[in-house]
């Protein structure tokens, strides 16, 4: 497997954490960016950590301290910056291919009602990959866990069927084989226990 030179965005978050250690289990070396280091937001801030990369991988996520539209804006700031080989973690939530009916039109309406802002900036992040010429996966996870590592199942441009949880621990690890995979660049990789 090809060594990799990867900067992670957000690399001190819950996610982040473990998507240094799998790079770095995997021979890859990590270039970790944290919000001390730059505003995830500011293409000026970021392009001396992309520019020393082979890859970029934002595990930016939204939380009750970060602003509206989080993702959007990082992902706009991260193809500004000249990410070439993109990975970004988004969900499966906004998303219906792949679901069974009472996923789809049952549930998922419901958790709209709550997480729409959030997975509206979801569909907004993604939205931008599609738009551009850069190298993107978008990783498309179901609500994330803390426990072990159990295994994971995976689908390309598709939800996973009866996918509802996740651990870090495994998308992290789904996430690091996302990009040295050429079939999952320039589509969305949905992963679940």
């Amino acid at each position: 497997m090809q060594q990799l030179r990867i900067a992670v965005v957000g690399a001190q978050g819950r996610t982040g954490r473990l998507i240094v250690d799998a790079a770095e289990r995997a021979g890859h070396s990590v270039i970790g960016v944290t919000r001390r280091e730059a505003d995830a937001t500011d293409a000026v801030a970021l392009r001396p950590f992309v520019e020393r990369a082979d890859a970029v991988i934002s595990a930016v996520g939204p939380s009750r301290r970060s602003p509206d539209g989080i993702l959007e804006r990082s992902t706009r700031a991260l193809l500004d910056a000249g990410a070439d080989r993109l990975v970004t973690i988004s969900a499966s939530g906004p998303y219906t291919d792949g679901d069974g009916f009472l996923l789809a039109r049952v549930v998922k309406p419901i958790f709209w009602l709550f997480l729409g802002g959030t997975w509206r900036d979801m569909l907004a992040s993604d939205a931008l990959l599609q738009q551009s010429d850069t190298a993107w996966t978008s990783m498309r996870p179901p609500q994330l866990t803390d426990n072990p590592a159990k295994g994971y199942r995976r689908a390309r441009g598709r939800n996973v069927s009866r996918g509802i949880r996740i651990t870090r621990a495994d998308l992290a690890a789904a996430t690091i084989q996302a990009l040295t995979d050429p079939a999952s660049v320039r589509t969305s990789v949905s992963v679940a226990n």
